[in-house]
């Protein structure tokens, strides 16, 4: 009898209907059969006109038709790139694209630019673990930021460019695997818990997501990339680094309002076909040791200064050996600890970047009683009282004022 409904259920459906699973949006698609009308499947549909033909107790057998070869499975973005004709190797549509835009450092903007289309092309195509790296825009309000980057999602994958995700819902990360691109055009309303939460999501590879008819969470790939605008300067706030946000300052984008002098007059298609065929052919898409350090020395102008920082410059000035006091981060941290208490919290790497901003050098010094050299640095307190404190008081209150 169970083998009796289970052919019956599935002629049912091979007389009405073909199925497909989108392996990037994650549900089950269905098209009427000899159409080639696809939408999304609402499994409790199927279920209610299932009851309705007189089907009854067939949740397993459904279950198990869906999840097995019965349903063939696609991938939208590796089938686009796929699709494309080869670049022609002649024209950089990439360049072109890129001289549209007018930034404060046009070399290094087309540069980066190539580099994060192919990152791109290969976190979509699932050959890349993780893309940690954000393509950001700054500039005046209305001046085309936001457009000009959701340009870039291809309109054959449209339906995987996301605005504005929510970064702390409990499906969150699952955008990472459903999208090609995920568009964060509103940097300047986020709060630091939210901008720290976004970056950590640059270094997700793996996603845990619970898709239709199973009973556990699956293990997907990341496809998605982040591209950001912000009209606000001073939007990182991460003391501790910020290099991947690869932040340009915008003076202006040409796009016509769409015309032919304008941006919109670039191909697309070619555009990622180049980008694909750079990837294929090994063109080296990661940033190295100076670029890396480039965008970070660049990213210092887009930073609010930390509270570690106010707190320096409002206590310390640079000092200089043998005249006045060495301090080791610990030191610094614990008289802090010790004036503030829990008014502020405390790093002590973020110290340690604080103190780069005031240029005050990393310096060895063998302390008294000590065998070997530490690292620390010559301060001059503006305090008297701001001395480093012996271990073990750190909770007893040294306030100077």
């Amino acid at each position: 009898m169970p083998t009796i409904k289970f052919n019956e259920l599935k002629e049912w459906l091979d007389n009405r209907y073909i199925f497909k699973f989108n392996n990037v949006g994650l549900d089950y698609e269905y098209a009427p059969k000899g159409s080639d009308n696809w939408k999304t499947l609402n499994e409790f549909n199927l279920q209610v006109e299932l009851f309705t033909e007189g089907f009854t107790g067939f949740d397993k057998q459904l279950t198990a038709l869906m999840k097995s070869d019965y349903v063939t499975q696609f991938d939208p973005i590796k089938q686009y790139f796929d699709s494309l004709p080869e670049w022609n190797k002649e024209t950089d549509y990439i360049e072109e694209l890129s001289s549209y835009v007018w930034t404060s450092d046009d070399a290094f903007f087309k540069t980066q630019f190539k580099k994060a289309l192919v990152r791109m092309a290969a976190q979509g195509l699932g050959m890349l673990d993780f893309n940690k790296h954000c393509l950001t825009f700054f500039g005046k309000q209305n001046d085309g930021k936001s457009s000009f980057l959701r340009n870039l999602c291809p309109p054959a994958l449209s339906a995987y460019l996301k605005d504005n995700p929510d970064f702390e819902g409990k499906d969150s990360k699952r955008a990472l695997a459903e999208n090609f691109i995920l568009n964060i055009d509103e940097l300047q309303g986020m709060s630091k818990t939210d901008i720290n939460r976004v970056k950590a999501m640059f270094s997700e590879s793996k996603i845990k997501v619970r898709l239709p008819y199973d009973r556990k969470d699956s293990i997907m790939d990341r496809r998605a990339s982040f591209v950001a605008s912000t009209n606000e300067r001073e939007f990182l706030v991460d003391s501790t680094g910020n290099v991947r946000w690869l932040v340009f300052q915008i003076y202006g984008i040409k796009h016509d309002n769409g015309g032919p002098d304008g941006y919109m007059s670039v191909d697309i298609n070619k555009v990622w076909a180049q980008a694909f065929y750079l990837l294929k052919t090994g063109f080296p898409y990661k940033l190295t040791k100076e670029e890396v350090e480039y965008s970070e020395k660049n990213n210092e102008q887009y930073a609010k200064d930390s509270v570690e920082y106010e707190l320096l410059i409002s206590h310390f000035e640079k000092g200089y050996k043998d005249e006045d006091t060495f301090y080791q981060p610990t030191d610094i941290m614990r008289l802090l600890q010790n004036l503030y208490g829990n008014q502020v919290r405390i790093s002590k790497e973020a110290i340690g970047k604080a103190l780069q901003k005031m240029k005050i050098e990393k310096a060895q010094h063998r302390k008294q009683g000590m065998t070997f050299p530490v690292y620390g640095y010559w301060l001059k307190p503006l305090i008297p009282s701001m001395v480093p404190l012996p271990a073990g008081v750190a909770d007893q209150k040294n306030t100077p004022f």
